[in-house]
């Protein structure tokens, strides 16, 4: 058993641990992140207007953890049917003459493949591991029975379970390849950087930035810009 505390995963220090899993025998590896602070679980607010009183928050009862995700559209291969994105490779990979002429028609087909069998998207919040089970037995929480919430972390639980065995059966740190470090990562929900989607979006930018450039402007405006220009060169 290999047991570290650490402050982050640096570059530096995944070569040390890729060194040390390569040269000693190690069949358990745990990190510990001791500079990650514990969640919060009541907020105070701001003082009432004429008063010395700060009202309270507490967070009672079972809160299921959420993760902000990076608003970048990705392959959910999950979810993915490859029985039809084979029938389409295998249909019109026969009119693809075997030639490096023909590689760029070749990634052609698999990206027409694989959005029409390969559902693509992102969410800006989810709970992983969250299922059809798991929404039953919350609405039977919140309409039925209080004590379903013991059987609805239960499930949860018994889900991620069995995602973590699936993910660590194949893992080879040996390598030091980027998926196992990827996922050490990820172990910590606290630890992840918040992302929240852009208010503006890139059109409006670039909109924005083609109207500022069409600025009529006057020859002596020019020459002291120019002027101005120069002097900072100067400096």
């Amino acid at each position: 058993v290999y047991q570290l505390n650490v402050e982050g995963l640096s570059r530096s220090k995944c070569e040390v641990l890729s060194k040390e899993l390569r040269t000693q025998k190690i069949d358990i590896l745990a990190l510990q992140e001791t500079h990650i602070p514990e969640p919060n679980l009541y907020q105070i607010l701001k003082n009432f207007p004429h008063s010395q009183h700060r009202p309270s928050i507490l967070h009672v009862g079972i809160e299921v953890p959420t993760v902000n995700s990076v608003p970048k559209p990705r392959w959910n291969f999950r979810k993915a049917s490859w029985p039809t994105f084979t029938s389409i490779v295998e249909e019109t990979i026969q009119r693809i003459p075997p030639s490096p002429n023909n590689y760029s028609c070749f990634a052609q087909l698999l990206t027409v493949a694989a959005t029409k069998s390969i559902p693509r998207g992102y969410r800006t919040e989810y709970m992983p591991c969250w299922s059809k089970e798991s929404e039953r037995l919350l609405t039977e929480y919140i309409t039925q029975d209080l004590e379903t919430a013991t059987a609805l972390l239960d499930s949860l639980d018994e889900d991620r379970l069995a995602r973590w065995r699936e993910i660590t059966e194949n893992l080879d740190f040996s390598h030091s390849s980027r998926k196992p470090w990827n996922l050490l990562c990820r172990l910590d929900a606290t630890s992840q950087t918040t992302y929240e989607a852009p208010k503006v979006s890139a059109d409006a930018v670039a909109a924005n930035l083609l109207v500022n450039s069409k600025i009529l402007t006057t020859t002596e405006s020019k020459r002291r810009v120019k002027k101005l220009l120069k002097l900072s060169l100067q400096k």
